[in-house]
């Protein structure tokens, strides 16, 4: 910009000539676009870069420059940084590598340029390994080994290992010492969904904690609870032990005395009215004496338990008359 001369010289053709000269003003344009330059940058893998794209960048008119937009890398995302108007580079999980973006630059007056930055992602020292939810399925009142680590993965492949358990709301879980996995048991009778959490490591500081789901299904039978009782009647007296009063079933199956053993001190029947058992003492036996019971659901499931009946002697035992034989001869008392 700024003032130039130049001279010229005109002829007539018969050998008459002239010389003047011009003077030429040149002006600035409108505006000149400003100049976007190339850039590097370094991060870490997994970790966003601040980029200062403008700090190389230049306009001729010294117009403050703004970045306006830009373009997402092959293999991470970009945006502005709202308070500082840089570009904010994130690498995309896991990746290591070199990726590109590009950044347009405005300077407010219509002029604008574009440049691209490459950016290089270097590895982390180790990456957390990935613990994903799995589901497993028993029945009640058995216990299941769960491979969890089948779908687990670790970035740099790293040998996984359980190291730590909780238990569930209905059951409690260990780690089996030969293949490592989680063994859940059911509470006793427990039948539903429940969840436990477990915890991998891949030895090199990296962790990830994720949760088991179990369905406990029913048995086809649970047998039933037999429970000791304990009864009492006097000497020679016969009682019958309504045993089944305590006894459960965990389907509330109907109970039925199968079985019974005699004791030591009497002999024991099942009364064909009410089921129950029946003891009846050994003539004369006073004392404590015991037999046992069967029950049984219906359905495959039985249980044994024993009974305890106290003999208590009567108020008086009467006497036992004995018949009895004599002879004598005639006239002779």
């Amino acid at each position: 910009m700024g003032t130039d001369t130049f001279t010229y010289t005109i002829s007539d053709g018969n050998g008459g000539t002239d010389t003047a000269t011009v003077s030429v003003t040149v002006g600035p344009n409108a505006n000149d676009a400003p100049d976007a330059i190339n850039d590097i940058a370094s991060t870490t893998e997994d970790t966003p870069v601040t980029v200062v794209v403008r700090s190389n960048d230049t306009d001729p008119e010294g117009d403050t420059l703004t970045v306006t937009a830009v373009t997402n890398g092959a293999n991470g995302s970009v945006t502005i940084d709202a308070t500082s108007g840089n570009p904010v580079y994130t690498p995309n999980l896991n990746f290591v590598g070199t990726d590109t973006f590009t950044y347009t630059i405005s300077d407010g007056n219509g002029g604008t340029d574009t440049a691209t930055v490459s950016v290089t992602v270097g590895p982390n020292a180790n990456d957390a390994p990935d613990a994903i939810n799995d589901i497993a399925s028993t029945t009640e009142d058995t216990p299941v080994t769960v491979v969890v680590r089948s779908n687990d993965t670790d970035p740099e492949g790293d040998t996984l290992t359980v190291t730590a358990v909780t238990n569930g709301a209905n059951g409690s879980v260990t780690i089996d010492a030969t293949s490592g996995n989680p063994v859940y048991t059911p509470n006793l009778n427990f039948v539903g969904t429940d969840t436990f959490t477990y915890t991998i490591s891949d030895g090199n500081g990296g962790t990830d904690t994720a949760t088991v789901s179990v369905t406990v299904g029913p048995n086809a039978n649970d047998a039933p609870d037999a429970i000791n009782d304990i009864a009492s009647t006097t000497e020679d007296t016969p009682v019958t032990v309504v045993v089944r009063s305590n006894d459960t079933d965990p389907e509330g199956d109907t109970l039925t005395v199968t079985a019974v053993t005699n004791g030591a001190n009497g002999s024991v029947t099942i009364d064909a009215t009410s089921g129950n058992p029946v003891y009846t003492p050994n003539l004369n036996f006073v004392g404590t004496d015991t037999f046992t019971y069967t029950i049984s659901d219906g359905n495959g499931g039985t249980d044994t338990a024993t009974v305890s009946v106290t003999v208590g002697p009567n108020a008086n035992d009467a006497p036992d008359a004995i018949n009895d034989i004599a002879s004598t001869t005639e006239d002779t008392p």
